[in-house]
């Protein structure tokens, strides 16, 4: 998986798109489309588009398995997760369950029912993905369109 870097200066300018963009659902915003980001507040945050929007899919994409509960304390867990390179949900779900707690717990301010709801949810994440591609492979077999009337 490809290291992100994530600084201090890269929270601050997240932060900022966030406040100018508070109106930005990251929970279901398709950050793919261009339309819906060439619509965003970029202001005095231009130049660092590219590397930002990248940024937020990585939050975006641990913001869908970190349980909800106090909006700070949320963030919070996303941005250590993320300074610790951790980025996605298949990248927790790949980590043997025991080894995630023991090397991330401190991160989660010893909360280990909220890592554990964590973990579940990054499983959930990767099976979806999974079965997606499968699915995927699967109705692009040369022998379905063959067969197909």
């Amino acid at each position: 998986m490809s290291k992100i870097d994530f600084t201090k200066e890269s929270f601050t300018k997240l932060d900022r798109f966030m406040k100018q963009n508070a109106g930005l659902n990251l929970a279901t915003a398709n950050l793919k489309d261009a339309a819906l980001l060439d619509g965003c507040n970029w202001n005095r945050l231009k130049r660092s588009r590219e590397a930002l929007v990248t940024q937020l899919k990585a939050y975006q994409r641990l913001h869908k398995i970190v349980p909800e509960g106090k909006p700070a304390e949320k963030d919070g867990i996303i941005k250590a997760l993320l300074g610790k390179n951790i980025h996605s949900s298949l990248q927790i779900a790949s980590m043997p369950r025991q080894r995630f707690i023991r090397e991330y717990l401190p991160l989660f301010d010893g909360q280990e029912e909220l890592m554990v709801e964590t973990y579940q949810n990054a499983l959930t994440q990767r099976s979806q993905v999974l079965l997606q591609y499968m699915h995927m492979l699967q109705s692009n077999e040369p022998h379905l369109g063959a067969a197909r009337m």
